[in-house]
């Protein structure tokens, strides 16, 4: 145990040091009151904010994009986290009540989430090179097809901004004003 001290202003302050926390009493001309404050080291595993907790989970691009499980260490021990379908780089995954205690709150712990990172192969062998080259063929595919039903306003956009919209629509009440008249 470490105890440093120090006079400011007429308050001798006194800190005592240990590996989990400090603790700084302050002495006035009446008494002594402790003030406690935590210390925590930086963990090489977790980040730390508040009571939350981070870690991240390397995986592969087909788990990112097929789902899976895969194993992440956690302050009580490891957990199987399941890999939800089409998860992104750097997406956060929220697990419930894993992180560390609050105190002063009504739930009982904090969170802890898994950011995800997605390992992306440097070398390919033919047969994946293939089943690539097919696969980017088929996302073009579909991106030209979704592109133009995915912009259905568009196309009636420019439709009510040709130059026959007018006369289309005049013709359209000239028709009802007709049909109206003979129907009286």
């Amino acid at each position: 145990m470490i105890v440093s001290s120090l006079l400011v202003f007429g308050c001798a302050i006194c800190w005592t040091f240990n590996v989990e926390c400090v603790t700084r009493y302050r002495w006035t001309l009446k008494s002594w009151s402790p003030d406690r404050v935590q210390l925590v080291a930086e963990d090489p595993i977790f980040a730390r904010d508040g009571a939350d907790v981070y870690v991240e989970s390397n995986i592969t691009f087909t788990q990112a994009i097929m789902g899976g499980k895969v194993v992440v260490p956690a302050l009580s021990g490891k957990v199987e986290v399941k890999i939800p379908k089409g998860v992104q780089h750097g997406q956060l995954m929220k697990l419930r009540g894993k992180g560390l205690p609050r105190h002063g709150f009504l739930v009982d712990h904090g969170d802890q989430y898994v950011r995800f990172r997605i390992n992306f192969p440097t070398l390919v062998n033919e047969r994946q090179r293939a089943i690539l080259e097919e696969f980017a063929k088929e996302e073009i595919n579909h991106e030209n097809s979704a592109s133009s039903e995915g912009h259905w306003w568009q196309h009636i956009l420019d439709r009510v901004m040709g130059p026959k919209f007018i006369v289309e629509c005049s013709l359209f009440v000239l028709i009802l004003l007709l049909l109206n008249k003979t129907m009286l």
